[in-house]
């Protein structure tokens, strides 16, 4: 599974709107596909530093997405704009929305 990403804090996050995350995620599960998503803010860019454990889980996730509009201002700061944020609970509402009327 490949979408467009940029690095910011060391990690890799995909510059994906929520429509894109909802579309590739179903996609995943048609093709039945695991797929792990992880979001980051900007508490979880502060704990990496300590949290080795932590930072390795966020890396390791096939989607990684800015949950915190602090982790977008920080990108389009840094030159390399996300499209929108995709918080966690949001992307949930829509995947649980995506489901029902997929059956």
């Amino acid at each position: 599974m490949t979408s467009p990403k940029i690095t910011l804090f060391n990690i890799e996050i995909d510059a994906l709107t929520m429509e894109q995350t909802v579309n590739l995620i179903n996609k995943s599960i048609v093709e039945k596909n695991q797929v792990v998503h992880n979001c980051i803010n900007a508490n979880k860019v502060v704990l990496m530093e300590k949290d080795k454990f932590l930072e390795r889980t966020l890396k390791d996730a096939d989607i990684i997405s800015a949950d915190g509009q602090a982790i977008v201002w920080s990108s389009q700061l840094m030159g390399d704009p996300l499209p929108e944020r995709v918080p966690g609970v949001d992307l949930m509402e829509n995947l649980m929305k995506m489901g029902s009327k997929n059956g």
